[in-house]
């Protein structure tokens, strides 16, 4: 059986795709650094594989007109993420880019190392991920009375 979808929901794996993860929303602010210099921007969606970010900060497009070819010249191995206000960082490789009107870029993220479950649940993430054949759920429990 292929270990990156979860066998007892064919629904979701048939959708998912390739991904192990399952993505949720998310709105965090971030650093991404290469090799010189660092450059803020915000999460639009994360799992514990990996992120969305929208990279709009002006100084990342400084000298160039076009933001693809900066991708590969500001990260050309990677790149480091750093959630500012959560204390964790990961190396990530840069596997999709998109740009937008307006002169911003989406860069779809996947981490070199995944999140640990105490790096998920400080960075927010609840629900169901999936790794592999080892399954793990995170789930939030609310209490009413």
């Amino acid at each position: 059986m292929d270990p990156q979808t979860p066998p007892h929901d064919p629904l979701r794996a048939h959708f998912s795709g390739k991904r192990r993860w399952i993505r949720l929303p998310a709105d965090h602010p971030v650093e991404v650094r290469g090799p010189k210099r660092g450059f803020t921007a915000r999460v639009l969606d994360l799992s514990r594989g990996g992120l969305l970010i929208a990279v709009k900060d002006p100084e990342f497009y400084e000298g160039a007109d076009n933001g693809l070819s900066l991708v590969a010249e500001r990260f050309p191995r990677g790149a480091t993420i750093r959630f500012l206000d959560e204390g964790v960082a990961r190396r990530v490789k840069i596997v999709r880019i998109t740009p937008h009107e307006g002169l911003w870029l989406s860069l779809g993220c996947e981490f070199e190392k995944s999140l640990t479950g105490g790096e998920a649940l400080r960075l927010g993430l609840v629900g169901e991920s999936y790794d592999g054949e080892d399954a793990e759920r995170l789930i939030e429990i609310t209490c009413v009375d």
